[in-house]
């Protein structure tokens, strides 16, 4: 199971998510792994569903060196990669099929930030995220937490600890999500992971914001029973 989340801001796409494997609904953890990749110098994103084959697949597009002449093309060549090796491998009808999901974002040299979201339950064709952030996988609050706090203007340090704070409360209420919040960052730089050191930092800074979150909280239900 995953939660992943990615927003995008006035100068950047960010994503963050859990790194936990887990088997089944109903089996407990059984490791960690990277469930962020990178499609291109300023193009990555998330997978959920079944994790290795999905990185797996990715793996062996870029090992295609695929030419393309803008990020769009980019992504509807990736979009018919996944379906053309899933097909492959689930070519009999007696094969159980499985889930794979991709959440992709790019920020092209014009400064366009896009995102798109492939899965397989829809034939891998390219979905384009049209407000802006979005929840993958297992959703208990995130979607609720980050629809409340996110604006496109937030700065990219608020940013990236709202998606912490998002991503932990979620991580809180599933046994089968968790493991270290990874992170990544696409900008005009190009696509880069967050270092261990910097989300060392924002996990700091996004505890500061439960704690306010949770003081709100209870005042709002203090004021309740005064009504």
């Amino acid at each position: 199971m995953t939660v992943g989340i990615s927003m995008i801001l006035n100068d950047s796409v960010i994503f963050a998510s859990d790194s936990l494997v887990s088997k089944g609904t109903s089996e407990m953890w059984v490791g960690e792994c990277s469930k962020i990749f990178k499609l291109g110098e300023y193009v990555g994103g998330i997978v959920w569903g079944a994790i290795d084959l999905a990185m797996s697949i990715v793996d062996e597009f870029n090992n295609e060196n695929v030419s393309f002449d803008n990020y769009d093309g980019l992504i509807m060549k990736f979009s018919a990669f996944c379906r053309g090796r899933y097909k492959k491998i689930f070519n009999s009808p007696f094969k159980r099929k499985i889930f794979l999901g991709y959440l992709i974002g790019f920020y092209d040299s014009g400064g366009n930030r896009e995102m798109y979201s492939i899965r397989s339950d829809f034939n891998f064709a390219p979905l384009r995220v049209s407000n802006g952030a979005e929840v993958v996988g297992v959703d208990k609050i995130a979607r609720y937490l980050l629809a409340k706090h996110y604006k496109r203007d937030l700065s990219r340090e608020q940013a990236l600890v709202l998606a912490h704070y998002v991503v932990n409360e979620n991580i809180k209420l599933l046994p089968l999500i968790g493991g270290p919040i990874q992170m990544s960052i696409i900008d005009c730089h190009g696509f880069r992971i967050v270092s261990n050191e910097m989300i060392d930092n924002i996990r700091a800074q996004a505890d500061r914001m439960r704690k306010l979150a949770g003081d709100f909280l209870i005042n709002e239900v203090k004021n309740e029973k005064k009504c």
